[in-house]
């Protein structure tokens, strides 16, 4: 088989970079000389994948991940998450989703928490239902009228809240005024 000209010139420019940069990897090669590397692809690729470079091993772990320590290292970024998420001033409601977006992990916990008890545990402790959550905005809502002596009055606590009416009448019995009701 003769060898085109063309092909002469591809092949000796590749051999030489090869010479110069012996640590380009495949990928560096093609990125290097793209014009030559798919010249010679398609008219003499039997000869360029016998002088490219093998493969270079994979480095690093194999994936393999140790779950219990995963398990208490995620558990501590909760604990804190939830600590975060109480001292907020616009109150929002602890769940699942609210603690894995305030500690960046979300689909860690969206796809693994099978794997994670003392989280799963964790997260059921301190999870809010509806209602938790809405007792505990009326309690920061009586708080802050307190503080700023501001008279308490069940609409206007209902209404700073931001709770239905009849979602406030399933709670009402539980707040904790503390004697200051108008």
């Amino acid at each position: 088989m003769s060898v085109s000209p063309l092909n002469e010139e591809y092949r000796e420019r590749l051999l030489q970079m090869l010479t110069e940069y012996p640590e380009l990897s495949r990928t560096d090669l093609r990125n290097e000389c793209p014009k030559e590397y798919s010249f010679l692809y398609r008219h003499d690729r039997e000869w360029l994948f016998e002088m490219l470079p093998t493969g270079k091993p994979q480095t690093g772990s194999k994936g393999y991940v140790d779950w219990n320590q995963r398990d208490h290292e995620v558990l501590s970024q909760l604990q804190k998450a939830q600590m975060d998420l109480l001292n907020r001033e616009k109150p929002i409601r602890i769940s699942k989703t609210s603690l894995g977006k305030e500690i960046a992990n979300l689909s860690l916990l969206e796809k693994h928490l099978h794997k994670l008890p003392c989280c799963t545990e964790y997260i059921d402790k301190v999870s809010e239902k509806k209602q938790q959550f809405q007792l505990r905005r009326c309690q920061i809502t009586i708080v802050r009228m307190q503080e700023e002596g501001l008279l308490l009055l069940e609409w206007r606590i209902q209404r700073e809240a931001g709770i239905r009416k009849d979602d406030y009448k399933l709670i009402m019995d539980k707040l904790d005024y503390g004697n200051n009701l108008a």
